[in-house]
Protein backbone atom coordinates (compact mmCIF):
# COMPACT_ATOMS: atom_id res chain seq x y z
CA UNK A 1 0.00 0.00 0.00
CA UNK A 2 1.17 3.31 -1.34
CA UNK A 3 1.52 5.98 1.44
CA UNK A 4 -1.03 7.94 -0.73
CA UNK A 5 -3.25 5.03 -0.47
CA UNK A 6 -2.47 4.51 3.54
CA UNK A 7 -3.58 8.67 3.98
CA UNK A 8 -6.65 7.93 2.09
CA UNK A 9 -7.58 5.17 3.78
CA UNK A 10 -6.73 6.76 7.45
CA UNK A 11 -9.05 9.19 6.51
CA UNK A 12 -12.19 7.29 5.50
CA UNK A 13 -11.83 5.52 8.17
CA UNK A 14 -11.34 8.15 10.84
CA UNK A 15 -14.72 9.87 8.96
CA UNK A 16 -16.62 6.23 9.08
CA UNK A 17 -15.79 5.49 13.27
CA UNK A 18 -16.49 9.39 14.25
CA UNK A 19 -18.51 9.20 17.46
CA UNK A 20 -17.76 9.71 21.32
CA UNK A 21 -15.76 6.13 21.52
CA UNK A 22 -13.71 5.53 18.41
CA UNK A 23 -11.46 3.21 18.32
CA UNK A 24 -7.43 3.67 18.31
CA UNK A 25 -7.12 4.78 14.27
CA UNK A 26 -3.74 2.75 14.60
CA UNK A 27 -5.62 -0.29 15.28
CA UNK A 28 -8.34 -0.01 13.08
CA UNK A 29 -6.13 0.84 10.53
CA UNK A 30 -3.77 -2.10 11.07
CA UNK A 31 -7.08 -4.16 10.68
CA UNK A 32 -8.21 -2.79 7.81
CA UNK A 33 -4.86 -3.14 5.80
CA UNK A 34 -5.00 -6.56 6.74
CA UNK A 35 -8.54 -7.45 5.84
CA UNK A 36 -7.57 -5.87 2.31
CA UNK A 37 -4.18 -7.89 1.83
CA UNK A 38 -5.59 -10.83 2.71
CA UNK A 39 -9.06 -10.76 1.16
CA UNK A 40 -8.58 -8.23 -1.71
CA UNK A 41 -11.78 -6.91 -1.80
CA UNK A 42 -13.46 -4.98 -4.64
CA UNK A 43 -15.23 -2.25 -1.56
CA UNK A 44 -14.34 -2.52 2.39
CA UNK A 45 -16.95 -1.62 4.41
CA UNK A 46 -16.75 -0.68 8.13
CA UNK A 47 -20.01 -1.76 10.38
CA UNK A 48 -20.35 -2.49 13.79
CA UNK A 49 -19.79 -0.46 17.41
CA UNK A 50 -16.42 1.07 15.75
CA UNK A 51 -19.03 2.26 12.69
CA UNK A 52 -20.85 3.84 15.14
CA UNK A 53 -18.09 5.51 17.32
CA UNK A 54 -19.20 2.95 20.12
CA UNK A 55 -15.94 0.89 20.51
CA UNK A 56 -15.11 -0.99 23.99
CA UNK A 57 -12.34 -2.42 25.58
CA UNK A 58 -13.47 -5.78 24.78
CA UNK A 59 -14.61 -4.92 21.12
CA UNK A 60 -13.87 -6.57 17.81
CA UNK A 61 -13.30 -5.10 14.68
CA UNK A 62 -16.47 -5.98 11.99
CA UNK A 63 -15.86 -6.00 8.21
CA UNK A 64 -17.78 -6.79 5.19
CA UNK A 65 -16.45 -7.58 2.26
CA UNK A 66 -18.13 -7.07 -1.47
CA UNK A 67 -15.85 -8.94 -4.18
CA UNK A 68 -16.69 -11.43 -6.87
CA UNK A 69 -14.71 -14.12 -6.49
CA UNK A 70 -12.57 -16.53 -8.67
CA UNK A 71 -13.81 -19.41 -10.28
CA UNK A 72 -14.10 -22.58 -7.58
CA UNK A 73 -13.78 -20.05 -4.55
CA UNK A 74 -16.87 -19.08 -2.23
CA UNK A 75 -18.08 -15.50 -2.34
CA UNK A 76 -20.86 -15.75 0.51
CA UNK A 77 -19.28 -16.97 3.86
CA UNK A 78 -18.16 -15.57 7.46
CA UNK A 79 -15.08 -15.62 9.16
CA UNK A 80 -13.41 -14.81 12.26
CA UNK A 81 -9.02 -13.93 12.22
CA UNK A 82 -6.81 -12.83 14.20
CA UNK A 83 -4.30 -9.71 13.54
CA UNK A 84 -0.98 -10.86 13.77
CA UNK A 85 0.74 -8.40 15.48
CA UNK A 86 -2.34 -6.51 17.52
CA UNK A 87 -3.93 -9.47 18.08
CA UNK A 88 -7.33 -7.52 17.75
CA UNK A 89 -10.46 -9.90 16.83
CA UNK A 90 -11.56 -9.37 12.88
CA UNK A 91 -15.10 -10.44 12.19
CA UNK A 92 -15.37 -10.53 7.91
CA UNK A 93 -18.21 -11.11 6.14
CA UNK A 94 -17.99 -11.82 2.46
CA UNK A 95 -20.36 -11.18 -0.13
CA UNK A 96 -20.86 -10.93 -4.22
CA UNK A 97 -22.11 -7.20 -5.76
CA UNK A 98 -24.76 -8.63 -6.72
CA UNK A 99 -26.24 -9.97 -3.71
CA UNK A 100 -25.43 -7.08 -1.82
CA UNK A 101 -27.00 -5.05 -3.97
CA UNK A 102 -30.21 -7.47 -4.10
CA UNK A 103 -30.22 -7.32 -0.57
CA UNK A 104 -28.95 -3.85 1.09
CA UNK A 105 -33.03 -2.06 0.64
CA UNK A 106 -34.35 -5.25 2.70
CA UNK A 107 -35.54 -4.87 6.47
CA UNK A 108 -34.71 -7.83 8.15
CA UNK A 109 -31.83 -9.52 6.34
CA UNK A 110 -28.15 -8.69 7.36
CA UNK A 111 -27.22 -6.51 4.26
CA UNK A 112 -29.51 -4.05 5.71
CA UNK A 113 -27.99 -4.02 9.40
CA UNK A 114 -24.63 -3.56 7.65
CA UNK A 115 -25.52 -0.94 4.98
CA UNK A 116 -27.48 1.10 7.39
CA UNK A 117 -24.56 0.63 9.92
CA UNK A 118 -21.50 0.95 8.04
CA UNK A 119 -19.64 3.00 5.71
CA UNK A 120 -17.17 2.12 2.75
CA UNK A 121 -13.80 2.70 3.88
CA UNK A 122 -11.89 1.04 0.79
CA UNK A 123 -12.41 0.64 -2.79
CA UNK A 124 -10.66 -0.75 -5.44
CA UNK A 125 -9.86 1.29 -8.78
CA UNK A 126 -12.24 0.25 -11.61
CA UNK A 127 -14.78 -1.52 -9.48
CA UNK A 128 -18.35 -0.16 -9.36
CA UNK A 129 -19.44 0.16 -5.54
CA UNK A 130 -23.01 -0.64 -3.36
CA UNK A 131 -23.34 1.95 -1.13
CA UNK A 132 -24.22 1.84 2.05
CA UNK A 133 -26.97 4.57 3.67
CA UNK A 134 -24.29 7.00 5.07
CA UNK A 135 -22.44 6.86 2.01
CA UNK A 136 -24.68 8.28 -0.21
CA UNK A 137 -26.82 10.53 2.71
CA UNK A 138 -29.95 8.60 2.57
CA UNK A 139 -31.74 6.73 6.26
CA UNK A 140 -33.12 3.36 7.50
CA UNK A 141 -36.75 5.44 6.16
CA UNK A 142 -35.36 4.75 2.53
CA UNK A 143 -35.21 0.79 2.71
CA UNK A 144 -38.93 -1.34 1.81
CA UNK A 145 -40.22 -4.54 3.77
CA UNK A 146 -40.71 -7.22 1.28
CA UNK A 147 -43.93 -8.91 1.12
CA UNK A 148 -44.77 -12.56 0.58
CA UNK A 149 -47.50 -14.64 -0.08
CA UNK A 150 -46.88 -18.34 0.49
CA UNK A 151 -49.28 -21.42 -0.90
CA UNK A 152 -51.34 -22.52 2.12
CA UNK A 153 -49.95 -25.69 2.38
CA UNK A 154 -46.69 -24.00 3.59
CA UNK A 155 -48.56 -23.05 6.52
CA UNK A 156 -47.81 -27.37 7.66
CA UNK A 157 -44.21 -26.59 7.64
CA UNK A 158 -44.81 -23.35 9.44
CA UNK A 159 -46.12 -25.38 12.35
CA UNK A 160 -43.79 -28.24 12.83
CA UNK A 161 -40.94 -25.73 13.00
CA UNK A 162 -42.77 -23.78 15.57
CA UNK A 163 -43.10 -26.68 17.80
CA UNK A 164 -39.52 -27.94 16.88
CA UNK A 165 -38.08 -24.38 18.19
CA UNK A 166 -40.29 -24.63 21.56
CA UNK A 167 -38.98 -27.85 21.94
CA UNK A 168 -35.45 -26.71 21.57
CA UNK A 169 -35.95 -23.34 24.21
CA UNK A 170 -37.74 -25.78 26.50
CA UNK A 171 -33.80 -27.99 26.39
CA UNK A 172 -32.24 -24.56 26.36
CA UNK A 173 -33.54 -23.70 29.44
CA UNK A 174 -33.19 -26.63 31.18
CA UNK A 175 -29.77 -25.72 30.82
CA UNK A 176 -30.22 -22.70 32.03
CA UNK A 177 -29.28 -21.36 28.78
CA UNK A 178 -31.59 -18.35 28.77
CA UNK A 179 -30.34 -16.16 26.01
CA UNK A 180 -30.61 -19.00 23.74
CA UNK A 181 -33.83 -20.31 25.10
CA UNK A 182 -35.67 -16.70 24.66
CA UNK A 183 -33.93 -17.35 20.58
CA UNK A 184 -35.78 -20.25 20.08
CA UNK A 185 -38.60 -19.01 21.80
CA UNK A 186 -39.16 -16.06 19.34
CA UNK A 187 -38.22 -18.51 16.60
CA UNK A 188 -41.43 -20.67 18.06
CA UNK A 189 -43.50 -17.88 18.11
CA UNK A 190 -42.89 -15.85 14.57
CA UNK A 191 -43.53 -19.79 12.83
CA UNK A 192 -46.91 -19.91 14.95
CA UNK A 193 -47.68 -16.36 13.64
CA UNK A 194 -46.49 -16.95 10.06
CA UNK A 195 -48.87 -20.41 10.12
CA UNK A 196 -51.91 -18.84 10.88
CA UNK A 197 -51.49 -16.28 8.49
CA UNK A 198 -50.26 -18.20 5.55
CA UNK A 199 -53.16 -20.52 5.75
CA UNK A 200 -55.48 -17.68 5.00
CA UNK A 201 -53.62 -17.24 2.04
CA UNK A 202 -53.06 -13.52 3.07
CA UNK A 203 -49.74 -11.31 2.06
CA UNK A 204 -47.41 -10.68 5.12
CA UNK A 205 -44.15 -8.45 5.24
CA UNK A 206 -41.16 -10.16 5.60
CA UNK A 207 -40.20 -9.10 9.01
CA UNK A 208 -38.93 -10.61 12.50
CA UNK A 209 -40.97 -8.57 14.53
CA UNK A 210 -44.08 -10.47 16.89
CA UNK A 211 -45.59 -7.23 17.06
CA UNK A 212 -46.36 -7.27 13.19
CA UNK A 213 -46.88 -10.60 12.61
CA UNK A 214 -49.40 -10.41 15.44
CA UNK A 215 -51.43 -7.44 13.78
CA UNK A 216 -51.29 -9.22 10.57
CA UNK A 217 -52.46 -12.66 12.46
CA UNK A 218 -55.09 -11.17 13.97
CA UNK A 219 -56.60 -9.65 10.54
CA UNK A 220 -56.54 -13.16 9.34
CA UNK A 221 -57.85 -14.59 11.87
CA UNK A 222 -60.62 -12.82 14.01
CA UNK A 223 -60.29 -15.93 16.74
CA UNK A 224 -57.02 -15.45 17.90
CA UNK A 225 -57.48 -15.71 21.75
CA UNK A 226 -54.38 -14.05 23.32
CA UNK A 227 -54.76 -10.68 24.59
CA UNK A 228 -51.12 -8.81 22.89
CA UNK A 229 -48.50 -8.74 25.23
CA UNK A 230 -46.75 -5.43 23.45
CA UNK A 231 -43.60 -5.38 26.38
CA UNK A 232 -43.15 -8.76 26.33
CA UNK A 233 -43.60 -9.12 22.22
CA UNK A 234 -41.16 -6.49 21.38
CA UNK A 235 -38.11 -7.74 24.02
CA UNK A 236 -38.57 -11.30 22.57
CA UNK A 237 -38.65 -9.51 18.88
CA UNK A 238 -35.62 -8.39 19.91
CA UNK A 239 -34.11 -12.30 19.45
CA UNK A 240 -34.54 -12.91 15.98
CA UNK A 241 -31.21 -13.59 14.35
CA UNK A 242 -30.24 -10.00 13.25
CA UNK A 243 -29.75 -9.27 16.89
CA UNK A 244 -26.27 -11.06 16.59
CA UNK A 245 -25.53 -8.18 14.28
CA UNK A 246 -25.48 -5.41 16.84
CA UNK A 247 -23.26 -4.42 19.48
CA UNK A 248 -26.45 -2.57 21.00
CA UNK A 249 -28.61 -5.92 21.68
CA UNK A 250 -28.27 -6.14 26.05
CA UNK A 251 -31.18 -8.35 27.28
CA UNK A 252 -32.09 -7.33 30.72
CA UNK A 253 -33.07 -10.75 32.29
CA UNK A 254 -33.16 -13.23 29.76
CA UNK A 255 -35.00 -16.17 31.97
CA UNK A 256 -37.37 -13.62 33.65
CA UNK A 257 -38.42 -12.74 29.89
CA UNK A 258 -38.38 -16.58 28.95
CA UNK A 259 -40.90 -17.28 32.11
CA UNK A 260 -43.06 -14.58 30.95
CA UNK A 261 -43.63 -15.16 27.43
CA UNK A 262 -43.28 -19.06 27.42
CA UNK A 263 -47.25 -19.71 28.48
CA UNK A 264 -48.44 -17.20 25.49
CA UNK A 265 -45.97 -19.12 23.28
CA UNK A 266 -47.32 -22.42 24.03
CA UNK A 267 -51.07 -21.12 23.36
CA UNK A 268 -50.40 -19.39 20.42
CA UNK A 269 -49.10 -22.82 18.64
CA UNK A 270 -51.90 -24.97 20.13
CA UNK A 271 -54.41 -22.19 18.50
CA UNK A 272 -52.33 -22.16 15.46
CA UNK A 273 -51.92 -25.64 15.21
CA UNK A 274 -55.59 -26.45 15.53
CA UNK A 275 -56.46 -23.35 12.58
CA UNK A 276 -54.09 -25.18 10.15
CA UNK A 277 -55.53 -28.22 10.44
CA UNK A 278 -58.84 -27.34 10.57
CA UNK A 279 -58.15 -24.53 7.48
CA UNK A 280 -56.31 -27.45 5.41
CA UNK A 281 -59.06 -30.18 5.93
CA UNK A 282 -61.45 -27.69 4.40
CA UNK A 283 -58.75 -27.05 1.63
CA UNK A 284 -58.83 -31.23 1.82
CA UNK A 285 -55.38 -30.59 2.67
CA UNK A 286 -53.58 -33.42 4.89
CA UNK A 287 -53.37 -32.17 8.27
CA UNK A 288 -50.33 -31.65 10.66
CA UNK A 289 -49.93 -34.20 13.02
CA UNK A 290 -50.29 -33.25 16.35
CA UNK A 291 -46.81 -31.75 17.98
CA UNK A 292 -46.93 -33.99 21.11
CA UNK A 293 -45.42 -31.73 23.54
CA UNK A 294 -45.18 -29.15 20.52
CA UNK A 295 -41.86 -30.87 19.39
CA UNK A 296 -41.19 -31.95 15.78
CA UNK A 297 -40.44 -35.36 15.63
CA UNK A 298 -36.80 -34.45 13.92
CA UNK A 299 -35.13 -31.48 15.10
CA UNK A 300 -32.33 -31.95 12.50
CA UNK A 301 -34.82 -31.75 9.93
CA UNK A 302 -36.57 -28.55 10.73
CA UNK A 303 -34.00 -26.50 12.54
CA UNK A 304 -30.52 -25.74 13.66
CA UNK A 305 -29.25 -27.39 17.27
CA UNK A 306 -29.40 -24.85 19.96
CA UNK A 307 -25.65 -23.21 19.79
CA UNK A 308 -24.77 -20.24 22.03
CA UNK A 309 -25.25 -17.20 19.99
CA UNK A 310 -22.62 -14.53 19.07
CA UNK A 311 -21.33 -12.42 20.85
CA UNK A 312 -24.07 -9.64 20.64
CA UNK A 313 -27.00 -12.11 19.60
CA UNK A 314 -28.38 -12.56 23.37
CA UNK A 315 -26.27 -14.59 25.19
CA UNK A 316 -26.25 -14.98 29.15
CA UNK A 317 -24.97 -11.80 30.62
Amino acid sequence: MTATERSALTNALTAASAGPNPPPIDRLRAAAEYVIARAKPDQLILFGSASRGEFRADSDFDFFVVRNPAPGTRATNAERWTHPETKDEIDVLFETAELAEKYRWLLGTPEAVIFADGATVHQAPGSTPVSTLRDNGRTVGDMTRPKYKWDPSEAQTMIKEAGTYLRLADTAAAEESWGVACKELQESAERSLKGVIIVTDTEFKGVHDLGNLWTTACDADSELPLKRDNKHLTKISEYSGRAGYSDRFRPDDPEELFQAFRPTAGKLLDHAEKRVNLRLAEREEAPVRPSAAHAAETIGETARTPKTPSRGGGGDR
